[in-house]
């Protein structure tokens, strides 16, 4: 086992929360790790509320905590998986990654889209924000969770980040069927010609 001590989830409002939150306690259990569930409320600048004397915008934190918690509590009934709570204000994706790295976490937990915003169209999804930023390994989860994974295909260009991913893939998902795939860019002629190569 890769010995994980923080399992730490980052999930929004959209319903691929659920299967992020399934995810991260099945890991949570597996390696006996506490689970951080964060939830980041984003307010666009368009929306915020005009206030001369700098006071948040109006949302009911205790509420939206109490939601929170009843989907963890529900999904956790068999695990019985150690979690808290975080909500914060900002960009989601610099929120999670400041709070990981703090928490000290072992991995991130992200949803590959969450609700769909023209700006993720236009500057890029969270996901990915996260993952080209963060320092902590980060697993996505794309599809519905309702087992462990089966088949595993790891991609790699055999670099020193590759490699880890390869360990920490071969570590924590051990009874899956994995297979590694090595992919490099050939060069034609004419890239060979522009670079002077």
């Amino acid at each position: 086992m890769a010995q994980f001590k923080k399992v730490f989830a980052a999930i929004d409002s959209s319903t691929k929360s659920n299967d992020v939150l399934k995810r991260s306690i099945w890991l949570a259990k597996e390696e006996g790790a506490d689970l951080i569930v964060m939830h980041v409320v984003e307010i666009p600048w368009f929306e915020m509320p005009i206030d001369v004397w700098g006071k948040k915008p109006p949302i009911d934190e205790e509420a939206l905590r109490k939601k929170i918690e009843a989907k963890i509590s529900k999904l956790n009934e068999e695990a019985k998986v150690k979690f808290f709570i975080q909500i914060k204000r900002g960009v989601p994706s610099e929120e999670v990654i400041f709070e990981a790295k703090r928490e000290q976490a072992d991995i991130i937990v992200i949803g590959n889209r969450g609700e769909t915003k023209i700006s993720e169209f236009i500057l890029g999804s969270t996901a990915e924000k996260i993952t080209q930023k963060s320092h902590i390994p980060v697993l996505i989860v794309k599809t519905e969770c309702q087992k462990p994974y089966k088949n595993i295909l790891i991609p790699t260009d055999l670099s020193k980040t590759s490699e880890k991913s390869i360990s920490l893939t071969k570590t924590l998902f051990a009874s899956s069927n994995i297979e590694i795939l090595y992919a490099h860019e050939v060069f034609g002629d004419f890239m060979l010609d522009f670079y002077s190569l």
